[in-house]
């Protein structure tokens, strides 16, 4: 049965913002797969990506102390970066925080996927939180699924 079926559109704005999706895990229920995605990963348009650049190197590098920071296209390619984060009942669950723009894992009593922790108990409140890390594309599109059945999720397994 399908537990959550979300879908966001973020827009720069988002950038350093966590976005939360409650869903509620049945009794009896003895594994969940997971899976996100987030599309498009890079930004292509290269005059927005170097005035990105331009602006976070003035801010971060300001011209008296850039020597050895490079020029703005030895910062390319810019991306997208959302990650995901897990709460169960019992609380903190684990993230992954990877750079993939589509992940897939598993989360039970026994086990979990890298970056989590086997819940103590899988039936009551979770919470799934998109942590936009940073979105420079002028929308990125994500989708994010929770099952606890395998067969629900689409792609490969």
């Amino acid at each position: 049965m399908l537990l959550l079926n979300a879908s966001k559109v973020l827009t720069p704005e988002n950038s350093k913002t966590n976005v939360a999706f409650p869903f509620l895990v049945p009794e009896g229920c003895g594994r969940l797969w997971i899976s996100y995605s987030y599309a498009p990963k890079e930004l292509e348009d290269l005059q927005a990506a170097r005035e990105i650049i331009e602006r976070g190197l003035e801010r971060y590098a300001p011209a008296p102390f850039r020597d050895g920071y490079g020029t703005w296209r030895d910062y390319l390619p810019l991306v997208n970066l959302v990650t995901l984060s897990l709460d169960s009942p019992d609380g903190y669950c684990g993230c992954a925080h990877r750079h993939d723009p589509a992940i897939r894992l598993t989360v039970d009593r026994a086990a979990a996927g890298p970056g989590f922790c086997p819940p103590g108990r899988m039936a009551g409140q979770w919470r799934a939180v998109l942590n936009c890390h940073a979105v420079v594309t002028p929308v990125c599109s994500v989708r994010l699924l929770v099952s606890d059945c395998e067969e629900d999720l689409p792609g490969p397994r």
